[in-house]
């Protein structure tokens, strides 16, 4: 059916003329289309109390630049490929080409993502994030933006979006078929965005539509959960009453149904991380200072010492760039059962928690002795 406009409809004699389809000459005006994030243009994923979206165009990765990538307020990753609908891809290759850009992605970490987001759009996604919500009032909580977006890197839990001027039988059948049967994995959804465009005169129009969405199958409830997905909660559960019964002060937001939980900013400020990879029995901690003071204590440290403080804990890295500098900590505890055998947990959270405290202890407002061990801290059993 053509599309039908009354330009002058209180004039008398006044008809409704139809609109010609005005198309796209190439893709790159549809990514410039696109590029703002309008939320009229691309709806947030309706599964998420997404406030704000911010995209950044031709991000770089290792499988070639992704059109738009987008980091939402609720810490939600998006990746949109644009095609028209002349280019055959728009039938199968898009869709292994926007797997193969999740893959890419895949247990990336945020601070390179959100580096290759500076280079691509010329400002840090966060920083953009906190400016729109200063700009409508209520406060940006970036910490837990941070946190989310990391768990959605390191689990791939990401919102893969095609962007086309036309959506065909070949693709609307795909997208179908893959939201249907569940998606392409837990958290992982495909998303057609249609955006035909038409002209009349100097007059142009935008019928934007999105399809599979309202296909994807519903997450899961608390009672709905992955049988990893229940042993992260069990974990986490335990381990903040492990944390409150040793007293020790970090404490983290909540009990997590991912392999990430993180601690709010405390008087130290740093914030502190762990995770617990079921699938491949790694266990790991890290801090990072967010105020002026911890930076300055994290830069002046003495790593010499601090290597051979936390190198009875594993594996020890340290990272300065891209912004915030971070030291981690990392286990291999497959050989031992860990983490998914329950009975190893008692172990594996005295190793997290002792971690954890040795990390206050250094890089903590105590901590500027460089290195000097408490003697409790060097004889505890881990």
């Amino acid at each position: 059916m053509p599309i039908l406009i009354k330009m002058h409809s209180n004039e008398p004699g006044s008809t409704w003329e139809p609109m010609v389809s005005a198309g796209y000459s190439r893709e790159a005006e549809l990514q410039e289309l696109l590029q703002t994030g309008s939320s009229e243009l691309v709806p947030a994923d309706p599964s998420l109390d997404e406030q704000h979206v911010v995209y950044a165009r031709e991000l770089f990765t290792a499988a070639g630049p992704i059109d738009l990538v987008g980091i939402g307020s609720s810490g939600s990753v998006t990746i949109m490929e644009c095609k028209l609908a002349r280019n055959r891809q728009i039938k199968r290759e898009v869709v292994g080409q926007v797997l193969d850009y999740a893959a890419s992605l895949w247990q990336m970490d945020v601070a390179s993502v959100a580096a290759a987001f500076r280079t691509s759009a010329g400002h840090d996604p966060f920083d953009a994030l906190r400016e729109k919500f200063e700009a409508d009032g209520p406060a940006f909580d970036e910490e837990q933006c941070r946190v989310e977006v990391g768990r959605r890197l390191l689990d791939g839990d990401f919102r893969l979006l095609v962007a086309v001027d036309e959506i065909d039988a070949d693709l609307r059948r795909i997208i179908q078929y893959v939201n249907r049967r569940g998606g392409l994995g837990r958290g992982l959804k495909l998303v057609a965005l249609e955006f035909p465009r038409f002209e009349i005169g100097s007059v142009q129009v935008l019928v934007p539509e999105s399809y599979g969405d309202e296909l994807a199958v519903a997450p899961p409830t608390p009672g709905e959960l992955t049988e990893i997905q229940r042993l992260h909660l069990e974990y986490w559960t335990g381990f903040q009453e492990y944390l409150h019964k040793r007293g020790t002060p970090i404490e983290f937001s909540k009990p997590q149904s991912a392999s990430i939980a993180s601690s709010r900013v405390g008087a130290s400020g740093l914030t502190f991380r762990a995770w617990n990879l079921m699938n491949d029995g790694h266990s790991g901690v890290e801090a990072f200072p967010k105020s002026q003071e911890a930076r300055a204590r994290f830069v002046v440290v003495n790593r010499g010492l601090v290597d051979e403080r936390l190198r009875r804990f594993g594996e020890v890295n340290w990272r300065f760039e891209p912004d915030p500098p971070v030291v981690s900590l990392s286990r291999d505890g497959k050989r031992e059962g860990m983490p998914t055998d329950k009975q190893q947990w008692p172990k594996l959270m005295e190793w997290m928690a002792g971690a954890l405290e040795e990390l206050a202890s250094l890089f903590g407002p105590t901590g500027q002795d460089n290195g000097a061990a408490d003697d409790a801290s060097r004889e505890r059993d881990v």
